[in-house]
């Protein structure tokens, strides 16, 4: 059911070429991306992700399969910077399979919560939605937020300074092979969605190639930023899309990758001074081993040149990242370059709007496999969670690290109209 309702998950990709990679990732120490940090377990789980409120404290939802085979959606929550947690409820509790959950947090504290669902049919899926207003201990009924006829799948959610709800999420009503975006938004906590009851989903992409993998972001001013994975310039070498919506209309598409080779897996995060961060992965400068780059852009749609955020000698994987009102930027991603068949979490933090950004650190370092990481700046901490699979047991695994006192530098600043190697610093 995973692969009927998952998106492209980018792992059989990221650990793809093993022989190409074992010479390149024995060559590497271990030690050269050290970074000392603790990491705890939370618990058994898969795909997770992490939110935090005003206060600081921690939600996490993910996967998790109960008695009978039947899987769910889960929540947990912890109050003192992931050093305890609370056990998991049960948010989703259909008759169905519940799968790819995403989470965000409301100014006045509610948590919402979204996932791919079954209920309505193995063959077409819909989103569906849940909301507390007491910390993650109780959930209103679950509500279906898609209810269109084709397959819905990969949601995303997230919430505005005024605490309205919108999420994203690919939908295949057009068309198996013509996937599109659509969009869908609340202003009353979940009771009533979008302006009109008969049509409650927008298409937001409506391109003739195939449009997956969303993303989306809200800004302080409450313009809604989103972006996607779109193959209408070609199969092979799909780009990265993005819109805004501000006052109710969306402007047209804007292709931000626009390289030569495959873009892949977008996400989108907005921070200070109106700056707007698109982050994705890029095999146009190592056609076997994609880094993870970023365009930095505005309100207007016009963003710069991507920045090479990893640019480490392995493969680079599920770019996730975090920014705030202070100008704090976190990029979080799977990499390969210690050891090919056991990849690690890295990271990489700019506290100034990513004009300078620390060394790339390794947060993870366990000697398992890590991957799906997610991650959320909570206070001076910057958090994140991750998948942890040992011997074919899945782990969810967080790390908590300290904002203050970072050493920065500039990042590298790449064409993306040139194909291999060519960069300069930024």
């Amino acid at each position: 059911m995973k692969q009927i309702l998952g998106s492209a998950f980018i792992t059989l990709m990221l650990f793809s070429n093993a022989g190409m990679f074992r010479a390149l990732a024995a060559s590497n120490d271990r030690s050269a991306f050290a970074r000392p940090t603790i990491v705890r377990a939370i618990t058994q789980g898969y795909s997770p992700k992490i939110a935090a409120d005003v206060d600081g404290t921690l939600y996490v939802v993910f996967e998790e399969f109960q008695k009978g085979s039947r899987q769910d959606v889960f929540c947990l929550q912890s109050s003192n910077n992931g050093l305890s947690w609370t056990a998991p409820v049960n948010i989703s509790h259909t008759s169905g399979v519940s799968a790819h959950p995403d989470v965000s947090v409301e100014n006045n504290g509610a948590v919402d919560v979204v996932w791919t669902d079954t209920r309505a049919g193995e063959k077409t899926p819909d989103i569906f939605f849940a909301r507390s207003e007491d910390k993650g201990k109780t959930w209103t009924h679950p509500v279906d937020i898609s209810n269109t006829p084709g397959m819905s799948s990969d949601p995303a959610v997230a919430v505005g300074q005024d605490n309205s709800i919108h999420v994203v999420w690919t939908d295949t009503s057009k068309g198996e092979k013509n996937k599109d975006i659509y969009y869908t938004w609340s202003t009353d906590g979940g009771k009533k969605w979008a302006k009109d009851p008969l049509l409650p989903a927008e298409d937001i992409s409506n391109s003739p190639g195939t449009s997956t993998e969303p993303a989306i972001a809200v800004d302080q001013d409450g313009i809604v930023h989103a972006v996607w994975l779109d193959s209408s310039v070609g199969e092979t070498h799909p780009d990265i899309f993005y819109v805004s919506r501000d006052n109710g209309v969306w402007c047209k598409p804007i292709n931000v990758s626009h390289s030569p080779r495959m873009s892949d897996h977008p996400t989108i995060g907005c921070g200070a001074k109106g700056k707007v961060y698109v982050s994705w992965l890029d095999y146009s400068q190592k056609p076997t081993a994609p880094d993870i780059w970023c365009a930095i852009g505005d309100k207007r749609g016009e963003f710069e040149k991507p920045i090479n955020i990893s640019n480490t000698p392995g493969v680079s994987g599920e770019p996730t990242l975090a920014a705030n009102a202070s100008g704090v930027v976190a990029f979080v991603w799977a990499d390969t370059s210690k050891t090919f068949s056991r990849p690690d979490i890295f990271a990489r933090i700019s506290n100034d709007s990513a004009n300078d950004f620390t060394t790339v650190m390794d947060i993870s370092n366990t000697p398992d496999i890590s991957r799906h990481p997610d991650v959320v700046i909570a206070g001076k901490n910057m958090v994140v969670i991750w998948e942890d699979v040992e011997r074919n047991f899945s782990a969810l695994k967080m790390t908590s690290m300290s904002l203050d006192n970072l050493a920065t530098g500039p990042a590298t600043q790449v064409d993306p109209t040139i194909q291999g190697e060519s960069s300069n610093s930024r």
